[in-house]
């Protein structure tokens, strides 16, 4: 018979973990120290989650989700500056929010790939749909949804994790990028 779990002791590891893989590091995390900030037994912090990898991936799919949730439906019109403007502030909200994932060793590189893949292809969906920019060639699209990505990402790679650039300076520019490659009408 399975055992029913717990949302809230759930989410009360991971909050921990989040902490204990800040602290300590991604390799000098211990379950029992997890356990204990979520306060719970370590058995207990088994049944919800196998390994500590589990755990790092647990954390990975809830920004991933996050992100998503947040972002994907602004693709569907991203026909004026502002709509393209927000894209860009929500997703780099979602990343400030989140920004102690980025500093934590070992994430699961795998499920990041999977999720840039999905990311990448709901924007190359919506820009083929909306004919953006309007002098797209046929088949560009991924690749013009991939450098958009890429952009963002170097943004926060730049402004959250190594800190050696202004957030504020980063999301004007990628504004002002976005904007000018998804709207101008000069051939892409």
């Amino acid at each position: 018979m399975a055992r029913r779990t717990d949302p809230e002791k759930r989410e009360r590891i991971l909050e921990s973990a989040r902490r204990v893989f800040l602290e300590d590091g991604y390799e000098g995390a211990r379950v029992a120290k997890i356990a204990a900030g979520a306060g719970v037994a370590v058995g207990t912090l088994y049944l919800y989650f196998d390994s500590k990898d589990a755990i790092a991936g647990a954390l990975t799919e809830r920004f991933f989700e996050k992100i998503s949730d947040r972002v994907v439906p602004m693709f569907a019109d991203l026909s004026t500056p502002q709509r393209i403007e927000a894209v860009v502030d929500a997703a780099l909200a979602v990343a400030e929010e989140e920004r102690v994932l980025f500093e934590i060793e070992k994430l699961p590189e795998r499920s990041a790939q999977s999720f840039r893949e999905q990311m990448v292809g709901a924007l190359a969906e919506s820009l083929e749909e909306q004919g953006l920019p309007p002098n797209l060639l046929p088949g560009d699209a991924p690749v013009l949804a991939n450098l958009l990505a890429s952009l963002m990402e170097r943004a926060i790679y730049e402004c959250l994790v190594w800190r050696t650039g202004d957030i504020g300076r980063y999301r004007r520019i990628l504004k002002r990028i976005f904007v000018r490659l998804l709207l101008d009408r000069a051939p892409v």
